[in-house]
């Protein structure tokens, strides 16, 4: 029976399709559910430290929702604790053995690993904003500035991400009003 590209397309689909079932040999591991427990605590510590962060994909509220009354620290002790907490998740993120992780979890793994490098290695500069880990994607060696930072990021956060569906949250935007 000769081989056409029907088969090849049939074969590499049924490939793709086995990869991404859970429980089969390309699946996840036991070695996944450590590694995704990881990773849900270092979101948490993010959004502790950049509650923006939780706005902007609209997860601020349920166990999240006092997150909503504030705004990320931005002066220097925040600084020193982001870095300080940047600088833990990538230690314990190098402790894993990504060769017993899945494809799939080895690279969201890979993936914030290299985003806490960056930002380790953001914050060993002596001055600027540095957006890595933020809302914001904008670096700059300035932080004060009419185009970049919490000059254009927290107004546009107020108008744009900040939903006000309750009382409370209408307290929460004067909250982050009166800390702006």
């Amino acid at each position: 029976m000769p081989f056409n590209r029907r088969d090849l397309l049939q074969g590499t689909g049924a490939a793709t399709l086995a990869a991404m079932l859970p429980g089969t040999a390309f699946g996840a591991t036991g070695a996944d559910s450590a590694a995704t427990t990881l990773l849900a605590d270092t979101a948490e510590t993010m959004f502790a430290d950049y509650p923006e962060a939780a706005a902007g994909l609209g997860l601020d509220k349920g166990k999240r929702a006092a997150l909503k009354h504030r705004l990320s620290d931005r002066g220097p002790a925040g600084k020193a604790a982001a870095a300080s907490h940047a600088k833990t998740v990538l230690g314990k993120l190098r402790k894993i053995d990504t060769t017993a992780l899945s494809p799939g979890m080895r690279t969201n793994v890979e993936v914030v690993q290299t985003a806490y490098q960056r930002a380790t290695d953001g914050y060993a500069l002596p001055y600027g904003d540095v957006a890595t880990l933020t809302s914001g994607w904008r670096n700059s060696p300035y932080v004060v500035a009419q185009n970049v930072g919490a000059y254009l990021d927290i107004p546009q956060l107020l108008d744009v991400d900040h939903r006000i569906d309750t009382p409370g949250d209408a307290d929460a935007y004067l909250a982050r009003m009166i800390a702006y």
